[in-house]
């Protein structure tokens, strides 16, 4: 993309990690990264763009879109690929 964006990898693995010293819950951390979504859509030019490197992102993705509003997914948020391996990793790298 020719806009500025803000490249977000988010997971399920590393909040269960962190989460097993009762520090973060899944639905506080996803309520939190939807109000840090929310202000770059409503505040700021930048577009956001999602980057799974394993399956578990996309469904983490997925939780965090189902209460964004439609109108920016549809505008404003981009998906990467997912692909694997070093090939995977040079394409990301250089979206």
């Amino acid at each position: 993309t020719d806009k500025e964006y803000v490249l977000i990898n988010t997971t399920f693995d590393q909040i269960k990690m962190v989460s097993s010293s009762n520090t973060l819950s899944e639905e506080n951390y996803n309520i939190e990264l939807r109000k840090a979504i929310n202000y770059f859509l409503k505040e700021t030019n930048y577009d956001i763009i999602f980057a799974p490197h394993i399956y578990k992102d996309i469904q983490a993705i997925l939780v965090l879109l189902s209460e964004i509003n439609d109108f920016y997914i549809r505008s404003r948020i981009k998906i990467a690929p997912y692909i694997q391996g070093y090939s995977g990793t040079n394409y990301i790298f250089n979206l």
